[in-house]
């Protein structure tokens, strides 16, 4: 995810194109999980990532991601809608309504009802890391 699945010819062309075509004085790329990590002021942990077509699982050890832990999976939001699709244009009590489930109001429902954290994830970022005790 992020810079993590970007080789380093990648990341070399990025930085040519950013110096040499837009001028720019400095560049920072950034693993996107790290970051993530970090935001909730942490440095160890598991960041999970779900993009439109893939998944990442990636540990992160005091700042570093684990590039030869990390997990991908080729399931992503776009297969949740595709699945929410065909439940709500399959399921008898719901088959009156499916000239709506369209692509656009799919992804709309699923974005506006579907919940991955628990309730109780701000009070979980909250709670001293058991990592720092040591």
């Amino acid at each position: 995810p992020g810079t993590s699945a970007a080789g380093g010819s990648d990341r070399e062309w990025v930085a040519e194109v950013m110096f040499d075509k837009f001028k720019v004085r400095s560049l920072a790329i950034m693993n996107s999980a790290v970051l993530s990590l970090f935001s909730t002021g942490r440095s160890r942990g598991l960041v999970v990532e779900c993009g439109h077509g893939t998944t990442h699982a990636v540990p992160v050890f005091e700042g570093y991601a684990l590039p030869y832990a990390t997990f991908r999976l080729d399931v992503g939001g776009n297969d949740v809608t595709e699945r929410l699709t065909k439940l709500f244009t399959s399921h008898p009590e719901l088959k009156h309504h499916a000239k709506h489930a369209t692509p656009r109001s799919m992804r709309a429902l699923k974005e506006k009802l579907a919940e991955v954290a628990p309730e109780s994830l701000q009070h979980q970022l909250t709670l001293m890391d058991p990592a720092d005790a040591e």
